[in-house]
């Protein structure tokens, strides 16, 4: 881990101090930056951070800067605690209905970064959806604004889109301008055990595409994930089996019509199956399912991205390889954790390679989210790079030059990579 930090308290501090580490390059001497917030997402990446680089954190830059709520918009800093941003939100009767797990050390800088997305991504998209407006300051030491109140974006790119799950290598953020949402009146879930595949991939393409109701949530956990988050979310009798989890949201007519609906649908596709709604435990469901994604006993966390499909068949092989698995079906998401159980770095790359096969197989790609850093490199993070890969070394290009901004996150310049195949 690098040990100085420096702590800007204006856009204009560390415009001058990127401007000088940039300079510092042609001079050799030690310039890597890695911008930090609550730190819950700086294990991941190609390579472990340079112990000769800079933190740079944004704890001085943590205020909320404009909330005209009856505009439905707010502006803060990226120091802000996501905590505090719900918080305040919570005040004036809105919501960002972004989950973020560890949401008491997160920044609004840092789930940016991340591009963290949770459970209601089915009903209310990603954080691209909400962002409106970025300030951040380049790796040469430029400080630009996006979207909001200007007239049209840097260089041509959609910088708002571009920042977000950049992992502070192009840019870092200081600045976002969100659209935020009425708080909703209720919410409920719906949880099916179902004990076959069949059902499973009946019920998902159902609710995904054909059901009456509109779900904001639609999670498939792997038996082990259903124990751990029923047990988090203190539900009565815990479950241990294949679980779908569907949630919605809205006025408390509008939600009890829904639940009423989808039990009925589901009584139809799976009649023998156990259906239990849960009402009074929701916001402990939501967290338990918000907060799976990450596991202070995992030695290892994958999450693949492949078609809903293909979502059941991906989650049954994972979990015989030993993973705890949750699956945002709809959306073909599946986040799987490996407990430390003295496996060698050879154990967790069989299952990589296997796992990442599948999802390759499908059209999708798989990522390492966290193992420990010295099997960063063995287990390749990203695996296969895409197509459009030199694009994104070109923008790189454009705003970080000199590289200095999370070298090794991602694997940008001379770092071993593994080139893209192309057809033909």
């Amino acid at each position: 881990m690098p040990e100085p930090i420096f702590e800007p308290t204006t856009d204009a501090e560390l415009a001058r101090f990127l401007a000088e580490r940039s300079r510092r390059v042609r001079a050799s001497d030690a310039a890597a930056v890695y911008a930090v917030g609550g730190r819950t997402a700086f294990s991941f990446g190609h390579l472990p951070p340079r112990q000769d680089g800079t933190l740079v954190s944004l704890r001085g830059l943590a205020d909320v800067v404009d909330y005209p709520a009856e505009d439905m918009t707010v502006t803060v800093q990226a120091g802000l605690r996501w905590e505090e941003l719900v918080r305040t939100l919570k005040e004036r009767g809105q919501r960002l209905p972004i989950d973020v797990s560890e949401a008491s050390r997160a920044t609004v800088g840092g789930v940016l970064a991340a591009n963290v997305a949770g459970p209601r991504r089915f009903g209310h998209g990603t954080l691209r959806d909400y962002v409106i407006g970025i300030s951040a300051v380049d790796g040469q030491g430029r400080l630009f604004r996006a979207g909001g109140r200007v007239v049209k974006n840097v260089a041509g790119y959609d910088l708002c889109k571009l920042l977000i799950g950049s992992l502070g290598t192009l840019a870092i953020v200081t600045e976002v301008t969100f659209k935020v949402r009425p708080a909703a009146e209720r919410t409920a879930f719906v949880c099916v055990r179902l004990d076959t595949p069949e059902e499973a991939e009946r019920c998902i393409e159902f609710f995904a595409t054909r059901t009456a109701s509109r779900p904001d949530v639609l999670d498939y956990l792997s038996g082990r994930c259903a124990r751990h988050v029923t047990s988090d979310a203190r539900m009565p009798e815990p479950v241990e089996a294949p679980l779908l989890i569907i949630g919605v949201e809205g006025t408390a007519k509008a939600v009890d019509w829904q639940v009423e609906r989808i039990c009925s649908e589901l009584a139809e596709l799976t009649p023998s199956a156990e259906i239990r709604v849960i009402a009074d435990r929701s916001e402990r469901l939501l967290e338990a399912l918000t907060e799976f994604r990450v596991s202070a006993d995992a030695l290892l966390t994958l999450r693949a991205s492949l078609p809903s499909s293909c979502v059941v068949a991906f989650m049954r092989e994972a979990e015989r390889l030993g993973l705890s698995a949750q699956a945002h079906a709809a959306d073909g998401i599946v986040v799987g954790h490996v407990d430390d159980d003295g496996q060698t770095v050879d154990d967790l790359r069989a299952i990589v390679r296997r796992l990442r096969a599948l999802a390759v197989r499908a059209g999708g790609g798989l990522i390492v989210e966290y193992c420990p850093d010295h099997w960063r490199l063995a287990l390749s993070t990203w695996g296969r790079l895409p197509l459009y890969w030199p694009v994104m070394c070109r923008i790189k290009q454009q705003l970080d030059p000199a590289g200095i901004l999370g070298p090794g996150r991602w694997p940008f310049r001379s770092e071993p990579v593994v080139l893209p195949r192309r057809s033909g």
